[in-house]
């Protein structure tokens, strides 16, 4: 793509940007017939906000290939284009943002095309995919709760004080504004109502990331 612009004297601008529309191609095949042509290694299995992800590209094709990365979750996080040489491989780095959490699950997608016109087996345009769910903590989104009872036995009509304090799990500071519910119930009632007790406020499962990059055809 190029853009140019012109300012009222006629003097000229231009800007350009090489992009890789991935469209679906015939599956191209690594030497080892029973691997996979591409493998993502993650250098951590779970993440926390602020770290720096690298996630390696291993290529198992003997040609060189173009190949476009993307991070899912609630829109397009992240994306890439670069190039793998034969039997190479590709570090892809970026950093996991607070923002991401919760959100939807984080799906990191690479999409490669290898040009076989050239090799006399009439392939043409060839290309593989590979994909991994990226586990990011929510630990900095929680809090914990600590709650002491001024008296461990009271008596009926008796009165007590209830010390709260709120913190943030992962930073250990105060959470300043928090909203805190207490609940004073005998155990027995609360055994009865077990379906009706608070729950946690974090999702336990998250949405499926949306597919946010398809192309019918290759262009």
């Amino acid at each position: 793509l190029e853009a140019r612009v012109a300012d009222p004297t006629g003097l000229v601008n231009t800007c350009s940007a090489s992009l890789l529309v991935v469209g679906r191609l015939p599956r191209a095949s690594a030497k080892d017939q029973n691997a996979e042509p591409l493998k993502l290694i993650p250098n951590k299995e779970r993440y926390e906000a602020g770290d720096c992800a690298v996630v390696t590209v291993q290529s198992l094709l003997s040609d060189p290939c173009q190949a476009v990365a993307q991070l899912q979750g609630r829109g397009l996080l992240y994306t890439e284009c670069f190039a793998i040489p034969p039997g190479g491989s590709h570090d892809l780095r970026f950093d996991v943002k607070e923002e991401w959490i919760p959100g939807a699950k984080k799906r990191l997608n690479v999409d490669v095309v290898v040009d076989r016109s050239a090799s006399g087996t009439g392939e043409g345009l060839v290309g593989a995919q590979a994909g991994m769910d990226l586990e990011i903590s929510y630990k900095i989104k929680c809090l914990t709760v600590d709650v002491r009872p001024g008296a461990t036995h009271l008596t009926p009509g008796s009165k007590t004080d209830v010390s709260v304090s709120v913190h943030n799990a992962a930073t250990k500071a105060p959470a300043a504004a928090a909203d805190v519910a207490i609940w004073v119930v005998d155990e027995a009632v609360l055994a009865l109502a077990r379906g009706m007790c608070p729950r946690n406020p974090m999702p336990e499962d998250e949405p499926e990331a949306a597919e946010y990059f398809i192309s019918p055809t290759p262009q």
